[in-house]
């Protein structure tokens, strides 16, 4: 009975929270590029670490790959297996390794969830674009053979 009342004063704690949350005019964007609290980010759900840049400079939308080197700039995150960027920050690229093909979800608020096959076999690195209302999930990745 104590863990049922504690459940529920929680529950209406969150709740209340969320209300103000709600009712609170979202702030600006940051210099670190999130709009409101809703920030680019990247998880790595894969059996091997992946590398996400913070700053993306050319043209496209999230899910966009190029081989430019140019586009993706600024400071860099390792992810171990089961890493993320850090949460409140907006992270743009994730690296696609040479070498490896990466099968990775994404979501928008405007296209919701889909699915790619990233294969850089046989080639230079490439850099995906993740907005800053999306969010990258890299699934796995191989270099034998596209997961």
């Amino acid at each position: 009975m104590r863990i049922r009342r504690q459940r529920a004063r929680v529950a209406a704690m969150l709740a209340a929270a969320a209300g103000m949350v709600a009712l609170a005019p979202a702030p600006e964007a940051s210099a670190g590029g999130c709009v409101g609290w809703v920030c680019g980010q990247v998880f790595n759900d894969s059996a091997w670490g992946a590398t996400a840049f913070k700053d993306w400079n050319c043209g496209g939308t999230t899910g966009f790959m190029t081989d430019d080197p140019w586009c993706a700039s600024g400071p860099t995150q390792w992810m171990a297996p089961g890493g993320y960027t850090p949460d409140g920050q907006d992270w743009d690229v994730l690296r696609i390794d040479a070498g490896w093909c990466y099968r990775v979800q994404l979501y928008t608020p405007t296209r919701g969830t889909w699915s790619e096959t990233y294969d850089r076999r046989g080639t230079s690195d490439g850099f995906m674009k993740v907005e800053t209302f999306g969010t990258a999930w890299l699934k796995a990745q191989a270099s034998t053979y596209c997961p």
